[in-house]
């Protein structure tokens, strides 16, 4: 039976990996039911399969660092009364948020009102963050929400079982819970086959890490390993890719300056996601130091890709790295076990290879889209029909 289904997400424009799992699902869920999505930005509505209302939210620039909380608000506001009191309305069956503000205030009205499941699709815990993520005022904000959205959603979906235990955690019931990981394929990232590494020697091989300059996202533990693999390994290369918090990267760009590793580690802006697939190819080894991890993209592109990951072991990283089969986990935090962990693979180029292999293989078992919507579509059919 086809359902109505409405999604709910704000910052649609800004594109990111909430938006993108966003509009996949919705994509997915479109080849059955209704689908639509209500955004604060009509962003790409000629180039998905479903419609998307756009809200007019205030920018409130003039705000600055205050502005983030309160457009967050108006949002929730905003969508509330379109989904519960628009004269415009259409009945839905499924309200899908990505985020625990919305999920935590709305659900109860929709609920009365609409007669509708409410189901929250978690992209993170504001207790697994490391303290200092956000400003003061946003932690607060999400903390106050969290645990409510958990007990108030009809359903949650986890990308990962760790983010189900930290769910569970918070108050939401277990029997309540669906795990939908996340997928990628190889096209999404420029690649029509996988390239596997070739058998190259140790002072050919370079390392790739793609995400954020961010303290979150553990670059500075990276660069603390390279510098320690350095003198032994004088070929060894450094390509990351990202967005950079400049008050964070740039003591780091001066510690490479006074330790003389400038020349070998290079600092590219976010590229296009159909051009990441040549960067991949010529890594020998993903490397992704994440403090706090949902479901790395990151690591499902490096298998598509045919590489080895070497990852923290936190949040859905051993979910992703079968450790030692497709890569290998290192401490969380720990950037000299990082450099240790480093050292045992890239001194191994037939290893490595190995290992990408094994990466492909697994991600065409686990982490395709196709294997993803089918979970989804699953999981959706469930909540509905459940009482």
């Amino acid at each position: 039976m086809a359902l109505r289904v409405t999604a709910v997400l704000q910052g649609l424009s800004e594109g990111g990996a909430v938006a993108n799992c966003c509009l996949n699902q919705l994509s997915a869920l479109a080849a059955e039911h209704q689908c639509c999505l209500i955004s604060d930005s009509p962003l790409l509505a000629s180039a998905v399969r479903f419609p998307i209302q756009g809200l007019p939210v205030p920018r409130l620039r003039w705000l600055r660092r205050f502005a983030h909380v309160l457009r967050q608000v108006l949002f929730i506001l905003m969508a509330g009364v379109e989904l519960a009191f628009s004269r415009q309305r259409r009945s839905v069956d499924v309200v899908l948020f990505h985020s625990h503000p919305p999920t935590a205030l709305l659900a109860p009205l929709l609920r009365r009102r609409l007669g509708c499941k409410v189901v929250m699709v978690m992209h993170g815990d504001i207790n697994d963050r490391p303290r200092g993520t956000y400003d003061p005022r946003i932690t607060w904000w999400y903390g106050v929400c969290t645990s409510a959205a958990y007990r108030r959603a009809d359903a949650v979906l986890a990308l990962s079982p760790y983010m189900a235990s930290l769910a569970v955690h918070g108050g939401a019931r277990p029997e309540r819970l669906h795990l939908v990981p996340n997928g990628v394929d190889a096209k999404e990232i420029g690649l029509e086959s996988l390239r596997l590494p070739p058998l190259l020697p140790l002072q050919e091989q370079e390392l790739l890490f793609v995400g954020r300059f961010e303290h979150n996202k553990g670059l500075d533990l990276l660069l603390a390993a390279f510098a320690q693999l350095a003198e032994r390994h004088p070929a060894l290369r450094l390509t990351c890719i990202g967005s950079p918090d400049r008050p964070f990267l740039e003591p780091l760009r001066q510690q490479l300056q006074q330790q003389g590793l400038e020349q070998r580690v290079r600092f590219l802006a976010p590229q296009p996601r159909h051009q990441l697939g040549a960067y991949y190819s010529q890594a020998a080894l993903v490397v992704i130091p994440s403090r706090s991890e949902t479901q790395s993209t990151v690591a499902m592109e490096a298998m598509a890709a045919g590489r080895a990951v070497l990852a923290s072991d936190t949040g859905g990283n051993p979910m992703l790295v079968d450790a030692p089969h497709t890569g290998l986990l290192f401490r969380n935090g720990d950037a000299a076990d990082l450099a240790s962990q480093l050292e045992q693979l890239i001194s191994f180029p037939q290893r490595l290879a190995a290992m990408g292999r094994a990466a492909a293989e697994r991600h065409q078992a686990h982490f395709t889209r196709e294997r993803s919507a089918e979970l989804l579509r699953a999981s959706i059919a469930s909540i509905a029909a459940s009482p």
